[in-house]
This record gives C-alpha cells, structure tokens and sequence, in this order.
C-alpha cells in the first residue's frame, strides 16, 4: 500500500473515531490554541483532548500514514501561500511531497479539468485553511466547514462531507509523492491493421497515443493518471465515443 493509500485510509479512520467518540460523550471540537491541543491524533485521545484545527487534521493522518513529523511543519496561510514552521521545514516537506503552484484555480476547476487528485491537500489564496480533497466530490476538512457554528470551540459533527470550499481559489496542492498510478488501456492488438485502425481513431478524437509491448500483443494507452478519478473520466469518454477501455493501476 502507498503512502497516498494509507493517508485517505487515515482520514476515513479519524472521522469515524471522531463520530464515535462524540456518541460516547468526548466532543471533538475546533481549537486553534496550541498549547491545549495533542501532538498527534492517538495523544490527543488519550490525553482527553478532544481538540483539533484544520491543518492538525490533514498533518495528523499524514503521520498515522507513515510521515514523519519534521516533514509536517507547515499551514495553509492566506494569500495561498505554504507557512513554514522551521528553517529546514519547506526542505524536509519536499522529500514526501511535490508542491504544486496553483493560485488563480478554484477548486471546483481543478476537480473538473482533471488537476485534483484523491490525497491532494490543498491550501487557499483567500484564508488561513489547509483541508484535503479525498476523491468523490468529498473533502476531509477539521476547519469549520463541518462545525456547527464558528470560531473558538464550534463542536464537530464530521470531518468528511461534501466539496468545501469549493469556490475559494487554491494556492498550492501538496501532494504525496508515494501514490499509485493508472494507465488507461484502449485496446490491446495482435494484427497490425487492426492495431493501426485503432491508433487512427484515437489520434482523430485528440488522444495521445502510447504503445507498450507486452505478453506478444502491442497494448495502446492514452493516458497515465496519478488519480484514479481522473483515469475514470477519460475512460468514460472514451465509451461514450464507442472505445471500449479500462483502468489499469501501476
């Protein structure tokens, strides 16, 4: 399992120990106080401190997925831009994520033009916010996307729901590095002529064709995608113009 595999697994795992917890009487809540707040998800609950921020809830299942934490040493400030913790922080970040610039994108547009990927933390122009995009149309988001109320102590009834922010413009996407990939196939050929039939009808609609030999056939793909989703989508049109095609993960 990747990195990337094992960080959404631990989102889906804190939201539901937090709506657990919230039944047995420990409400989770927002707090931006330091000092109140446990190093990671596991202290926090043993402690009693059932506190937590936006940039807590993303940074703390990056370590339940194996991150260490002087790689974690960062927020999503205003203006879009990543505020480092520590001198060497944007150093160590960069060796378990790809920092990709947006700033003038909304999220909404980066879903739709296939820019946003399952795992993609996001960070945002217009506010102090960091959240996660975790495939579906859904996010992962312990800012007040999901509180009842705001500011100080708003009590939590789920991390996980329905696209937030979803108009707001990103600044960057931090990316895990260590994620699957996915080719998608549009065929896969013996015969020359019908491999050649094939090649032309996809090169007209647009497509960038790849040719992979393997197992004695020559297999035609058309794209390779760090999202499932994505993969999913260029499949679906390719079905809808009468090409028969499937996801491969790699």
């Amino acid at each position: 399992m990747t990195t990337n595999e094992k960080f959404l697994d631990a989102l889906n795992y804190m939201n539901k120990v937090m709506k657990a917890d919230n039944a047995a009487g420990h409400q989770w809540r927002y707090c931006n106080t330091k000092s109140k707040k446990g190093k990671d998800f596991p202290s926090a609950r043993k402690q009693g401190k059932y506190l937590i921020n936006c940039v807590d809830g993303v940074t703390w299942a990056a370590r339940l997925a194996g991150i260490p934490p002087s790689a974690l040493n960062w927020y999503g400030a205003k203006g879009g831009e990543i505020a480092w913790c520590s001198k060497d922080a944007r150093a160590k970040a960069k060796k378990y994520f790809d920092l990709i610039k947006v700033g003038n994108k909304t999220v909404t547009w980066l879903l739709n033009n296939g820019q946003l990927c399952e795992g993609d933390i996001l960070t945002y122009v217009s506010m102090n916010h960091t959240n996660a995009y975790i495939g579906g149309k859904k996010s992962f988001d312990s800012g007040h996307a999901y509180t009842d109320g705001n500011g100080e102590m708003a009590p939590f009834h789920k991390w996980i729901g329905s696209l937030s922010c979803k108009s707001h413009k990103v600044g960057y996407i931090i990316r895990i590095k260590d994620r699957p990939h996915y080719r998608v196939q549009a065929g896969a050929y013996y015969n020359t002529a019908e491999l050649d039939k094939q090649v032309k009808a996809l090169e007209k609609l647009g497509y960038k064709v790849v040719l992979h030999q393997e197992d004695g056939m020559v297999k035609v793909q058309t794209g390779y995608f760090s999202g499932r989703e994505n993969a999913e989508k260029q499949v679906a049109a390719l079905k809808a113009k009468g090409i028969s095609a499937f996801v491969r993960k790699e």
